[in-house]
C-alpha cells in the first residue's frame, strides 16, 4: 500500500497534537462547512471523506472548483476570496484547529510550515487539472480524462487481467458541475463508452476500464508512461517532482495541426 501525499502525513502528525486544541467535525453529504461570505477563523485537516470548493456564477449555475480529499488542509487559502464556500460530497470527518494556534505552531516547526506549504502546491496543482479539463477538452473527452486520470478519488482497484476498476463517490449532480457538463451528457457518454467496449458499467458508480491506452487517447493524452506513473495514483499527490503532472500530461497531448 503507498504512502499518502507528504501533506497528509505531516498535517495529521502535528494537527493532531492535544497542545492545538483540536475538535472533531463530521459533515454529512451536502452539508456546509464554510459558508460563503464567512470569514475564516479556523483551519481544518479532512481525515476523511470529500469536500467541494464552489461558487455560483453569474448564470445562476453551480462550478465546482475544486476537490478535497484526505490529508488535504483548508482554511488560510480561503482567506480573501469571495464567493467560495466548501460543502461536503461525501459524508466527511475533519480536525479542526484556530487559525491562530496553527500560526504559532508553524511559527517553531518547519516540517508543519513544509506541510502547509506542499499543502496548497497539492491544492493548486488539482486545480491545474480541472481547470485543463475545462478549458482544453471536449465533453466526451472530460469523461475519458477524469475516469482514467482523476486517481486517488475514483480508489482505482488493479484487475490480474489488466483492467482497472474505478468507484465513483460523487453524485451525478457534483460529476456534472465539476466538468461543466450536464447530468444527461454524462449518462450519454458513459454508456456511449460502454457500447464501444472502452468501459463497462458495473454499477451506476462502478466502472470497469477495459482499455486505458484507449480511454486515455478518447481523453486527448496520448498513452505516455511518465505521464501515467504521475497522473494515475493522484495529480495532486505530487511534490516537488522534476515534473509537475499537469505538464507531464500536457506534453503527453497530441500536437495540434499548425496552420500556415
Amino acid at each position: 500500500m503507498s504512502a499518502g501525499p507528504p501533506c497528509a502525513a505531516s498535517g495529521r502528525r502535528f494537527l493532531s497534537r492535544p497542545a492545538l486544541h483540536g475538535r472533531k467535525v463530521r459533515l454529512s453529504p451536502d452539508e456546509v462547512l464554510v459558508a460563503e461570505g464567512n470569514h475564516i477563523r479556523s483551519v481544518w485537516l479532512l481525515e476523511s471523506g470529500i469536500l467541494r470548493v464552489q461558487r455560483i456564477g453569474l448564470e445562476g449555475r453551480r462550478q465546482i472548483l475544486n476537490l478535497l480529499l484526505p490529508g488535504d488542509l483548508l482554511g488560510a487559502d480561503l482567506q480573501g476570496r469571495q464567493g467560495l464556500s466548501v460543502e461536503a460530497c461525501t459524508k466527511a470527518r475533519l480536525l479542526e484547529v484556530p487559525m491562530a494556534d496553527l500560526v504559532q505552531t508553524v511559527r517553531h516547526s518547519p516540517e508543519l510550515r513544509r506541510a502547509v506549504h506542499e499543502a496548497n502546491l497539492v491544492h493548486l496543482e488539482r486545480m491545474r487539472w480541472l481547470t485543463w479539463m475545462l478549458g482544453a477538452l471536449k465533453p466526451e473527452e472530460r469523461i475519458c480524462a477524469f475516469l482514467a486520470l482523476a486517481g486517488r478519488p475514483l480508489s482505482p482497484e488493479q484487475q490480474p487481467d489488466g483492467s482497472r476498476i474505478v468507484t465513483n463517490p460523487l453524485s451525478r449532480q457534483d460529476l456534472s458541475d465539476l466538468l461543466g457538463m450536464t447530468v444527461e451528457s454524462i449518462s450519454r457518454i458513459i454508456h456511449r463508452l460502454d457500447d464501444q467496449g472502452v468501459i463497462e458499467i458495473l454499477s451506476p458508480t462502478r466502472f470497469r476500464i477495459r482499455n486505458l491506452a484507449r480511454l486515455l487517447g478518447k481523453g486527448g493524452v496520448t498513452q505516455d508512461l511518465s505521464a501515467l506513473a504521475l497522473a494515475a495514483p493522484d495529480l495532486g499527490e505530487w511534490i516537488g517532482g522534476a515534473q509537475p503532472p499537469m505538464t507531464a500530461v500536457n506534453e503527453a497531448r497530441p500536437a495540434k495541426a499548425q496552420v500556415s
